[in-house]
């Protein structure tokens, strides 16, 4: 009898041990899965609409706000798909956001959206430049 018990208990552990790599790969695979997109988003050029049904949005941008704040705030109005993604693409592009008032539309990929504020920034560093 006591060999039956513990061959149960030795059944169960193999069971367990089974459904624990089961999960592990279904996890590991998820990931994975997750991980390529959030690199295909990064890398991608895409807008959340297309041009002719884009929505336009008045981003206003304080001295010294985060690019995290200022992607929260563009994903909050449906501007662009990932605040991560424009804050990795901000370090990747090395891109520098002026304060200021610009108007900027869901057509606009997160990284047309980097580099039109990057643009503004060269522009009135250039100016203030000029006024020394």
């Amino acid at each position: 009898m006591a060999a039956t018990g513990k061959r149960k208990k030795n059944d169960l552990f193999h069971y367990l041990k089974f459904a624990a790599m089961v999960l592990f790969f279904v996890f590991l695979v998820i990931i994975c899965i997750l991980g390529y997109r959030f690199g295909v988003d990064i890398f991608t050029n895409e807008g959340v609409t297309d041009e002719a049904h884009a929505v336009q949005y008045t981003l206003k941008v304080e001295a010294g706000e985060s690019v995290y704040n200022i992607g929260k705030d563009l994903e909050t109005h449906g501007i662009i798909r990932s605040r991560l993604v424009f804050l990795v693409q901000s370090k990747l592009y090395k891109c520098k956001i002026p304060p200021g008032v610009f108007s900027v539309n869901s057509g606009m990929s997160s990284k047309a959206i980097l580099k039109y504020l990057n643009d503004e920034y060269l522009k009135a560093k250039e100016a203030a430049n000029k006024e020394k």
